[in-house]
């Protein structure tokens, strides 16, 4: 049995995908803005939010927000 809360499935339309990979890749804007996007396009692939956390070197708590 799985526990926590369930987790709610992203779904992102061409337009949005478009909009946050120019946000992620962007060398120019604040990095909380550029690490936002990045954790919302993992999360939109189905990657876990350990996995996302350990790759990125951030806490749990901060993907999961």
């Amino acid at each position: 049995m799985p526990r926590g809360r369930p987790v709610a499935q992203i779904v992102l339309c061409e337009e949005e995908k478009s909009q946050l990979l120019s946000l992620a890749n962007s060398r120019a804007l604040p990095h909380s803005l550029v690490q936002r996007a990045q954790i919302i396009l993992s999360c939109a692939e189905n990657e876990p939010n350990p996995a996302i956390a350990k790759r990125m070197g951030l806490s749990n708590l901060t993907v999961g927000k």
